[in-house]
């Protein structure tokens, strides 16, 4: 299946906000929402693979998961 997902980085949501430097090695993209096409066999991997590529713990919030197909 195929899955649109929605993503932002809430730390360099908040520094650009605040008027800071984003948190260096992440996008200053990633302050608006990002959209990425996954393919995966299953809701439940498609959030593993988020998980994998965007770490919470790193700050990335998925705004949403829809699935495409």
């Amino acid at each position: 299946m195929w899955y649109m997902v929605g993503i932002y980085n809430s730390r360099v949501r908040d520094a650009i906000r605040n008027g800071d430097t984003p948190p260096f090695l992440i996008s200053p993209d990633f302050e608006q929402i990002q959209y990425f096409d996954m393919q995966a066999t299953s809701l439940e991997e498609c959030e593993k693979i988020i998980e994998f590529k965007w770490p919470a713990a790193n700050g990335y919030v998925v705004e949403y998961i829809k699935t495409v197909t």
